[in-house]
């Protein structure tokens, strides 16, 4: 968590840690590494890009793959509600718009 907190302006390159947090992919970690992240950070579920999906992906219930640039498919973006309790990725997912 001390890593994250103390990204300085030199940025995460340096920090081997940050950075494979930061750009693994789904297959790079398991369903236990994902869980407790989150457990670390308090959080219920997490949104991710940079990673070619066809809109979005589903990962473990936790984690959200939104489409990039990368991908030859559908483009999508959220529009996040934070009014709405969010339990898992499920919820999110109702808040998925397509992009034009």
């Amino acid at each position: 968590m001390d890593d994250i907190i103390n990204i300085t302006d030199k940025g995460y390159l340096d920090n081997e840690i940050l950075y494979e947090i930061l750009w693994n992919r789904e297959e790079d970690y398991t369903e236990n590494d994902l869980r407790s992240f989150l457990r670390t950070v308090a959080c219920n579920a997490m949104i991710v890009g940079h990673t070619p999906v066809d809109g979005v992906k589903l990962i473990n219930d936790k984690q959200l793959i939104v489409s990039s640039s990368y991908s030859q498919g559908k483009k999508e973006y959220i529009e996040l509600d934070l009014e709405e309790k969010i339990k898992d990725t499920k919820d999110i997912l109702k808040m998925v718009k397509q992009l034009n």
